[in-house]
């Protein structure tokens, strides 16, 4: 079943070009350089050809995701469904990582206060969903566990950047590197401000915080100010 679930094959999809950050590395080369004629107008991606992957392939498609937040007074049931498959075996987890599961899920809580509205998203004519109403609130506990199971299978910064080790709280003995957008939002301090305030599944968060906390103490040092303003608000 494993196998199954990782065997892929090499499709061809238009290269997306994402504008260069203000201030970034190329930030000082002329705007009205010519394109590179040669530049590649496709890459390659692996794309699933079993049934199970494709299955998950689907189930965490942008379309299906946000058809599902159109039911968000029902979605917790969801949310479940993808927590256990999460839980149920390393190689699970590392395929959810390589799909860039922790964004999309974060992204979908964030709304249009996401990081990726700016970048992934700008040229697109997504429609965000109002998930919120005077007497009720989305559930968006399991969609956190899913988060934190993904974020304590994967390497942190302590250890890709900083070179400290192994994080303790690691769930596998193989542990991820999660793709750059999964990263973005982990480390956007939006995320944790909106979730703390309203009170959201703050258990898994707390688990994320102690995983990427570990040996990094720029990082420890805006958690430790981000609870701060919570508290004091």
């Amino acid at each position: 079943e494993v196998e199954l679930l990782q065997e892929t094959i090499d499709v061809e999809v238009p290269v997306v070009v994402e504008p260069t950050p203000p201030g970034g590395e190329d930030a000082k080369v002329d705007e009205e350089a010519p394109a590179d004629p040669e530049a590649p107008t496709t890459t390659t991606v692996q794309q699933c050809i079993t049934f199970t992957g494709r299955f998950w392939d689907s189930i965490l498609d942008y379309e299906t995701l946000d058809t599902v937040c159109k039911s968000w007074r029902q979605f917790a049931e969801f949310w479940t469904v993808l927590l256990r498959f999460a839980q149920s075996g390393p190689q699970q987890r590392a395929f959810l990582v390589s799909r860039d599961t922790v964004m999309r899920i974060l992204d979908l809580y964030l709304g249009q206060a996401s990081p990726m509205q700016a970048t992934l998203f700008k040229d697109s004519k997504r429609v965000r969903t109002s998930m919120s109403s005077r007497y009720v609130k989305p559930k968006w506990h399991h969609a956190f566990e899913t988060v934190a199971e993904l974020v304590q299978c994967s390497f942190t910064d302590a250890t890709t950047v900083l070179e400290k080790g192994i994080p303790p709280a690691l769930l596998d003995t193989t542990p991820n590197t999660l793709p750059p957008h999964s990263r973005k939002m982990i480390l956007n301090q939006k995320l944790y401000t909106l979730a703390l305030g309203r009170r959201v599944a703050c258990e898994p968060l707390a688990r994320i915080m102690a995983h990427w906390s570990w040996e990094w103490p720029d990082y420890s040092k805006s958690v430790v100010q981000i609870v701060q303003r919570g508290l004091a608000a």
